[in-house]
């Protein structure tokens, strides 16, 4: 018996020894693919350089300007206190396209990232209006985008009833009548009211001028639809893995976010404040409670980062100005991570960075290359200053999680979100 014990547990350290040396083999093979990556891309950029080099000497330097693609410059900006502080900020210039009508280059960019078309984001997302992108465009056959976000729009039901000769009120009638409608027509309501209380412009206000001016009122009218729901698509780089889900652009869904602030923030700032404002924070973490969570944590984005995380995002489209916020919230360091996008809409928006203008090009010229140089930069820094390294879960851990999680927003085909695993070696490990 004794010399059957030895015997299995030799084999186990057997086996333990040929596992560790198949998981360094793949790392290796990782690293030397990332490598290959990093050299060949940078090839095509040179490449691609001699071309637009050889256009310029031709006279051939700026493309025609797409409308139905808008870039804004501006900042990226990370913000991280926990287990040790660290800050980044790098200019970006991004590009919003309107999935319905994209432009001629986008066909590139949509073959090489892989993104969705209009009609693919309308039915996740349950909407009827149009759908724009904001996203990275790919350069020199290359794309490298950590997070874009599908902004869906849904269609005014005031817009559609006034082009059938519905008075503009019909819908508020219509809340009276014991009919399937009066469910839709109430939350229409309270859609109009909510936007008011936010400050925002109701479309249906519009309705009459537009009435008095003889135009027809039709509902495909960017001016009569609304932001309805946001679909995030995150990329873990250099895995490849990739996650789509829906949120909520307007934060409602969302926990209260303050870089620094614990657990339960409200309960340390009452015994130094007011009983006024002790109740105020008292009610708002009651709301918390009762209808916000932050968005569970799906994919292993970062190497510097576990699972136990939430997110809490925010994301704003204007016509001059787009923000995105990516807020981490830690059961045990609070929120501790913050990383922001605020851009304002380039003095020359309607042509890419390395289409426009000899300024564009040296600032923000090879967009995707710059990031990745940034994301693979700072890793090494953190490495450098101590923060430990997580490893990635097993498909079943995450799955696990995600069950386990509950879910602020679903898609519109109950999905709580879309996984696309990478395929190719060496990255198809069990991520």
């Amino acid at each position: 018996m004794e010399w059957k014990g030895k015997e299995r547990k030799e084999r186990w350290k057997d086996q333990d020894q040929a596992g560790h040396l198949s998981t360094w083999i793949h790392l290796l093979c990782q690293a030397a693919s990332l490598l290959l990556q990093l050299v060949w891309t940078m090839l095509m950029a040179v490449r691609f350089v001699l071309l637009r080099t050889m256009d310029a000497a031709a006279g051939r330097w700026a493309e025609t300007p797409t409308p139905t693609a808008t870039h804004y410059e501006g900042y990226v900006t990370h913000q991280r206190i926990q287990p040790l502080q660290h800050n980044l900020q790098y200019p970006v210039r991004v590009c919003c396209v309107d999935l319905d009508c994209p432009p001629p280059w986008f066909q590139e960019h949509k073959k090489l990232a892989k993104t969705m078309s209009a009609g693919e984001a309308r039915e996740k997302a349950g909407t009827n209006g149009r759908v724009l992108l904001l996203t990275q465009p790919s350069v020199a056959g290359y794309v490298m985008n950590p997070i874009s976000i599908y902004f869906c729009y849904q269609k005014e039901e005031d817009a559609i009833a006034s082009n059938r000769g519905v008075p503009q009120d019909g819908a508020r009638k219509r809340a009276s009548e014991p009919s399937g409608n009066a469910l839709a027509s109430t939350n229409n309501d309270a859609m109009q009211d909510e936007r008011r209380s936010r400050g925002e412009k109701d479309p249906g206000e519009a309705l009459p001028h537009m009435r008095k001016q003889g135009n027809k009122i039709s509902a495909n009218d960017p001016d009569l639809q609304h932001l309805k729901i946001g679909l995030a698509e995150v990329t873990n780089t250099p895995w490849g893995a990739r996650v789509t889900f829906a949120f909520d652009p307007h934060g409602h869904n969302n926990a209260p976010f303050s870089l620094g602030s614990g657990p339960c923030p409200a309960s340390v700032e009452r015994q130094t404040r007011g009983d006024k404002q002790a109740s105020e924070d008292h009610e708002s973490m009651q709301f918390r409670k009762e209808v916000r969570a932050p968005t569970p944590k799906c994919l292993h984005v970062s190497p510097f980062m576990d699972m136990k995380s939430g997110w809490v995002l925010k994301a704003r489209l204007e016509t001059d100005s787009v923000c995105v916020s990516v807020g981490v919230k830690h059961p045990e360091m609070g929120d501790y991570f913050v990383a922001e996008l605020r851009c304002q809409k380039s003095g020359d928006p309607h042509r890419r960075n390395e289409y426009s203008s000899w300024r564009n090009l040296l600032k923000y010229g090879f967009m995707p290359h710059r990031v990745a140089w940034w994301i693979y930069w700072h890793a090494a820094v953190l490495l450098w200053k101590g923060v430990p390294f997580v490893a990635p879960p097993s498909k079943a851990e995450r799955a696990k999680r995600v069950e386990s999680c509950a879910w602020p927003t679903l898609m519109a085909n109950g999905h709580r979100l879309e996984w696309e695993d990478p395929t190719s070696f060496p990255w198809q490990s069990d991520l």
